[in-house]
């Protein structure tokens, strides 16, 4: 059993992922270049988000995280769609902090 996604996904019929409740890691590249991806759920259980894991997802728009934030490797969300939001419990920690590129020019919301 592993506690990680490290597979890399290159697919253009990819547009959600929902990871699992027992993925701590989420590794470099996996997602990269998936530019069909428009959503992706990440539940509190991950701790790290590899380098590039989201890089170039150009149609990536809702992330939706279920707890702190993690952290993130460099680039992580490079090149992703400019109007990507993210949105995050209310009450969660982490993500005013200074993450890697794009984290910052992201809009995250507070959810209940």
């Amino acid at each position: 059993m592993s506690d990680g996604v490290d597979n890399e996904f290159a697919n253009d019929a990819l547009t959600s992922v929902t990871i699992g409740n027992s993925v701590t890691n989420i590794g470099a590249h996996v997602f990269g270049d998936c530019e069909s991806l428009r959503s992706i759920v990440i539940p509190s259980c991950v701790e790290s988000i590899g380098e590039e894991t989201f890089k170039s997802c150009r149609g990536l728009t809702s992330i939706v995280f279920g707890g702190n934030a993690p952290n993130v490797g460099t680039n992580a969300f490079e090149s992703v769609a400019d109007d990507c939001t993210v949105r995050v419990p209310r009450g969660s920690t982490g993500w005013g902090v200074e993450i890697p590129d794009k984290w910052n020019e992201m809009r995250i919301k507070y959810s209940e």
